[in-house]
């Protein structure tokens, strides 16, 4: 009897650790969700891609539109720093980079790049911008 009742005790304890470790997985999940929905919708972070369009056009030459991917943003939570991939298309070929927004709205160059870049120079022309939100504009 003694032996039964361990058991039964046993595998409640067993189940009540596994519905909290499944229900602290699913939180965790849902929360991860809705920051990486944010960093895509967010003002500040669309503010950000648009100083980072502008860095990049002053960067590299002949670049005609640049888009944003959606999926790829992500933010570091040990430096805080928000990464994301850029499409970048010039005349000839198609570039994929992986860049830091800026930290700050006064800054010049780009911060680390990963990725084949275009050729170092100054795009001149208006460039067609796409952001993580969908929307677009021209700069």
């Amino acid at each position: 009897m003694k032996k039964r009742k361990m058991l039964i005790l046993a595998l409640l304890v067993v189940g009540l650790v596994g519905v909290g470790i499944t229900g602290g997985k699913y939180y965790m999940n849902e929360k991860a969700e809705k920051e990486k929905v944010e960093l895509q919708t967010s003002d500040y972070s669309i503010h950000k891609q648009k100083i980072l369009a502008k860095i990049i056009k002053r960067t590299f030459s002949d670049v005609q539109s640049i888009t944003f991917e959606k999926e790829s943003i992500f933010k570091n939570h040990g430096d805080g720093d928000i990464v994301l991939n850029a499409n970048i298309s010039t005349s000839n070929k198609q570039y994929k980079i992986e860049v830091l927004l800026p930290d700050s709205d006064n800054q010049k160059n780009l911060g680390a790049v990963l990725g084949e870049t275009p050729e170092a120079g100054k795009t001149i022309n208006q460039i067609n911008i796409v952001f993580t939100n969908g929307e677009e504009e021209e700069i």
